[in-house]
């Protein structure tokens, strides 16, 4: 058993309990997209790991040129010692690092970042700022970059070899352009993307919203990009009503068939235009169903809008609704859905409500038993503090019903997004958040009853807000500003 107190990042693992979370599932050496995969789980499975308390230590500091502000991501070709893990910046450096030693196989620039000078935005300059994804069948890295000089800056796909950094022909892809083609609006000067990429099938999809500050009449997009021999914007939706961005980092999220996004709020909308919603749209972008709470226009002019956080996809068999959905919101309540038949502009089928503050974040699943577990970084009304981690159970009430309600919840000083780790041989799962930009430790709590397992020194680099830890095979890895950390985690020896 791990103790409390300020030990350089204490990992424990209680033994059983809950069934391993739906990652890494068929190939542990790739973690391919943001938080573990299209459905944003952001739950691990690390092979053979101790479940007695260790104390690993700081492997490696990488340096890049710029903020990093996308969480890694992770890739080993069978047959490989080390794995990669590949990185960029806001200055439009992409890197491939040696995973287990931080040295650099290659790295390339993309172009001049963009700049924000007399635009509104707290990035600046503004390059990739969004986790982007891998084709490891191809050897493709997928981003998204802000290209050129301020008031001429455009976004586009790239689309790098993983092998040694060089672009692929049809690349880099003008996004707004090609928007714009198929007769929608799309200005490069004010959609930012912050929404980690997504793949499905052949199609790449990225998903825009405002920047910090509001400026300019923004629209929330969502592209799909077609990425055979002759890559091209295929697809695209967007609000109808100005605003409503598409912003919080986990952004699409998939169960394989659909895409599910969250927006937020719209200006001056008289009448529903796309804001305030979960929407579930097709691969060809067609919206197909969508819930919006009754009062969404008190939530448009509250700026209290559901873009803040990621919609949840809950898997409940056995029970009269098995296919549910979580939506968070900056009005801090919890909207429980069925996803096959969101509903439309009407009452969810549960409400709960946790924070009295907004709740703007990535969330994280695991199983406990028959109910679902999901946490988010969040205050609590149960816990003091202006930041935290909750965790919100969804079960079944004594009626049939679904439901939701706070499990367990700890104050917290920072703003990082939390993820899930388990051995690979179940155990009960172990809570993970960083404090970031706040006090710049790493924690862990029992993902069952919430106790706390350790707290760790502060990192010798702040970490930006809204950053989720990557866990690949037996290590652990945090953006930081200029740079990566890396940690490595006790397994058990074969």
């Amino acid at each position: 058993m791990s103790r409390l107190g300020s030990a350089p990042l204490v990992l424990a693992i209680l033994a059983a309990g809950a069934a391993p979370p739906a990652a890494n599932r068929t190939n542990p050496r790739v973690e391919a997209g943001f938080h573990a995969g299209r459905d944003r789980a952001g739950a691990f499975i690390v092979p053979r790991l101790n479940p007695a308390a260790t104390a690993p230590a700081l492997r490696f500091r990488a340096h890049m040129t710029g903020w990093v502000n996308v969480q890694p991501l992770y890739w080993r070709p069978r047959g490989a010692r080390h794995g990669l893990l590949f990185v960029a910046s806001e200055k439009n450096e992409v890197a491939a690092l040696d995973a287990v030693t931080g040295q650099a196989l290659w790295r390339v620039t993309l172009g001049p970042p963009g700049t924000r000078q007399d635009l509104c935005g707290n990035i600046d300059p503004v390059g990739v700022s969004a986790t982007g994804v891998l084709d490891p069948a191809h050897r493709v890295l997928y981003l998204d970059a802000v290209i050129g000089a301020a008031h001429s800056q455009r976004q586009y796909l790239v689309a790098l070899s993983m092998t040694d950094g060089h672009m692929l022909p049809g690349y880099p892809l003008p996004i707004g352009a090609g928007v714009r083609a198929l007769g929608g609006q799309f200005d490069d000067l004010v959609e930012q993307n912050r929404v980690a990429l997504t793949r499905l099938g052949g199609r790449v999809y990225v998903a825009f919203g405002g920047y910090s500050g509001d400026c300019g009449p923004y629209h929330g997009v969502v592209v799909g990009i077609d990425t055979g021999k002759a890559p091209r914007v295929a697809a695209y939706w967007s609000t109808a009503a100005v605003k409503g961005g598409i912003w919080n980092p986990a952004g699409i999220v998939s169960d394989g068939t659909s895409l599910y996004v969250a927006t937020g709020n719209t200006e001056h909308a008289t009448t529903w235009g796309g804001g305030e919603a979960v929407l579930r749209l097709s691969r060809d972008l067609k919206p197909r169903d969508y819930f919006v709470p009754e009062n969404w226009q008190k939530l448009d002019t509250g700026d209290l809008d559901l873009g803040g956080v990621n919609p949840t996809l809950i898997d409940a068999p056995h029970t009269p609704t098995p296919k549910l959905l979580l939506a968070l919101g900056k009005d801090g309540a919890a909207y429980l859905l069925n996803r096959r038949h969101l509903g439309g502009i009407s009452q969810p089928l549960a409400k709960h409500d946790v924070s009295p503050d907004p709740i703007r974040s990535a969330t994280a699943k695991f199983r406990l038993g028959k109910d679902t577990m999901v946490v988010v970084n969040a205050h609590s009304h149960d816990c003091a503090g202006m930041d935290g981690i909750v965790a919100l159970r969804v079960h079944t009430d004594r009626h049939g019903k679904p439901a939701v309600s706070t499990a367990w919840c700890h104050e917290i000083d920072g703003r990082g997004a939390p993820i899930v780790t388990v051995s690979a041989r179940g155990g009960r799962p172990v809570v993970w958040i960083f404090g970031a930009e706040g006090d710049e430790r790493l924690r862990a709590y029992d993902g069952a009853t919430g106790a706390a397992l350790y707290v760790s020194d502060p990192t010798p680099a702040p970490v930006p807000h809204f950053s989720a830890p990557l866990v690949a095979e037996d290590r652990l890895y945090l953006p930081a500003r200029n740079g990566v950390l890396a940690f490595k985690l006790h397994r058990v020896l074969p």
